[in-house]
């Protein structure tokens, strides 16, 4: 390998280097980005937060936000599936012990491709600063969970 580096050194600095050929003949072309595309697997839903039922997930939210929502989609759920959201407040000071269940709700998906949202009030002083997250299980089983945090 060593003797490679500074035999290519010598060719590259013997070429003739010409200023036209710094210059691209013709500029690059935008291309639209291509849409993400779902890759099959054996995860059987994703998850999100948001400020709005169906709104653009969200990972940081102001103690102010009226309500949150935690989203649901089903990839590939079973019959019937049992869908159950925990929310926990994993660490919020002095307001609540670590890992603090608030509350927790359920549903049934009606289809393996199924979606919806639950949603959270905010307390009358406002949301505690601090972390968060809801677990989702699908049949008493944890699918997925979702970390957002909250700021004053």
């Amino acid at each position: 390998m060593r003797l490679l580096l500074p035999l290519f050194a010598i060719v590259m600095t013997s070429l003739p280097l010409l200023a036209q050929d710094l210059v691209p003949k013709a500029l690059p072309v935008a291309t639209v980005s291509p849409t993400p595309r779902f890759i099959p697997g054996d995860k059987e839903m994703t998850a999100s937060f948001s400020d709005a039922a169906s709104g653009e997930p969200k990972l940081t939210f102001p103690s102010r936000t009226e309500k949150l929502y935690a989203q649901w989609r089903g990839l590939h759920l079973p019959d019937e599936a049992k869908i159950r959201c925990v929310w926990i407040a994993e660490n919020v000071g002095d307001i609540a012990e670590p890992n603090y269940t608030i509350d927790e709700a359920k549903t049934t998906a009606s289809k393996p491709d199924a979606y919806g949202s639950f949603a959270l009030s905010r307390p009358e002083d406002g949301w505690a600063p601090g972390d968060y997250r809801a677990e989702f299980y699908v049949n008493d089983k944890l699918t997925a969970t979702v970390r957002i945090k909250i700021t004053e």
